[in-house]
């Protein structure tokens, strides 16, 4: 029967490790943000969220969930992991920072949100649709004739400023 290695050299063994451990995590935020700069590229992207069972969770537990989401601040396009502990508090934080576990679910799902955007933009359409025949039924009843051509702009007058006297010397 094998010896069982001492108690420090154990601890020898997971310090030279952890250079390992660090590097193996390195390279998972990076594909994690490979994969953020692939979807703020992709066309026709839309914000759309799915849901994971929470690392620290299992499965038949009720909370918290596990929430990826593509999300557009500004111009940015980044994704984000919530943690729902119940279904009215979300936690949202870019999921490049968030810790190692959460980055593991949060890849296994990678694959549900690309069909969550697609599922997105088909709603997306369906709102714009019924904005656009909410419209149609307003302008209707204003009797707006054309919507085909738009009232030309407002003319601004443009104001001449005096120019600023100098004073004598400059």
């Amino acid at each position: 029967m094998p010896e069982e290695p001492s108690p420090s050299k154990i601890v020898i063994a997971v310090e030279q490790t952890a250079a390992q451990v660090r590097e193996a995590a390195s390279r998972l935020t990076d594909r994690i943000a490979k994969f953020q700069r692939y979807l703020s590229k992709l066309k026709g992207r839309v914000e759309a969220s799915v849901y994971a069972c929470h690392p620290d969770t299992e499965p038949e537990d009720q909370f918290p969930w596990l929430l990826v989401k593509l999300h557009r601040i500004e111009k940015d396009w980044l994704l984000y992991y919530g943690v729902q502990h119940d279904p009215e508090r979300t936690e949202w934080n870019p999921l490049v920072e968030a810790p190692l576990n959460i980055k593991l679910a949060a890849i296994r799902v990678f694959p549900d949100l690309l069909l969550a955007i697609k599922q997105s933009q088909i709603e997306l359409i369906e709102t714009i649709n019924k904005a656009a025949a909410d419209f149609d039924d307003f302008a209707d009843d204003l009797m707006i004739d054309d919507l085909q051509s738009d009232p030309p702009p407002p003319r601004v007058p443009r104001i001449q400023l005096p120019k600023p006297k100098l004073k004598e010397g400059r």
